[in-house]
């Protein structure tokens, strides 16, 4: 074999082991490439079952936490608040700190069971945690200053600019415990320039008290009358006026 023979055979050699090299890359470029697509695929796959998964946690905590948040409210109507405050606080826990729409309203149901148990200072703080995420909800300053009525507070609710008519009215009832009709009297004043329905039918029965207690009959049995024409006369206001119409004329 002369040597031109031998150079060609070992191009050819040569040749033949690129070509197997050029080949061998090709194919683990393609493994890489279906393997890169397989897994793909299967975390695609896994994504939609983990989205499935959790798609159905969420709905079984949803309906849990729904479910839990009726029994209260269940509980709350059949005026057995513990169970329904305890309930409500499983809720508040199970949100971990959110403040959001549903835990408002779990909140406001929890400050209405506080409050119809009594327990005015557990109903005004839960009132305030309210008012620290909407500071401006009339509901929740009424609740608050209901509260606040309730355990003495009269500046701090008359501060809250709500229910003024039924804050002065209460202020009016402890000065008529007190003897105090004198103060009574200015408390029914202001509490009359707040147009609240309830509020002006307490302080208008007050009013007529507060000069009875004062010694003045006739002023009050015109108060008392003036009140049985605008409400109705109830077993109460029937006595006062039976019994002011015999004092006239003591004064």
């Amino acid at each position: 074999m002369d040597a031109y023979e031998r150079d060609r055979n070992r191009r050819n050699v040569r040749n033949t082991g690129s070509a197997r090299a050029r080949a061998m890359a090709r194919r683990r470029k393609r493994l890489r490439q279906r393997r890169m697509i397989l897994c793909g695929m299967l975390l695609t796959v896994l994504a939609l079952v983990g989205g499935i998964v959790c798609g159905v946690l969420h709905y079984r905590t949803q309906k849990e936490k729904q479910e839990l948040f009726l029994a209260g409210i269940e509980a709350v109507e059949q005026g057995d608040y513990e169970t329904a405050i305890a309930g409500f606080d499983t809720l508040l826990e199970k949100s971990k700190g959110k403040v959001g729409a549903f835990e408002k309203n779990v909140l406001l149901y929890r400050a209405e069971a506080e409050y119809k148990q009594e327990d005015f200072a557990a109903a005004l703080h839960t009132y305030e945690l309210l008012l620290k995420e909407d500071g401006e909800n009339q509901e929740y300053k009424k609740g608050a200053a209901a509260c606040m009525i309730e355990t003495g507070a009269y500046e701090s609710a008359l501060e809250l600019e709500v229910l003024q008519g039924r804050i002065y009215s209460r202020m009016a009832k402890d000065q008529i415990a007190a003897g105090d009709y004198d103060r009574a009297l200015e408390y029914i004043e202001l509490g009359k320039t707040f147009h609240d329905e309830t509020a002006q039918r307490l302080l208008t029965y007050q009013e007529a008290v507060a000069w009875e207690y004062k010694g003045d009959y006739g002023k009050a049995l015109e108060l008392f009358e003036a009140y049985a024409q605008q409400y109705g006369a109830d077993e109460a206001v029937e006595r006062e006026l039976a019994f002011l119409k015999t004092r006239q004329g003591s004064n």
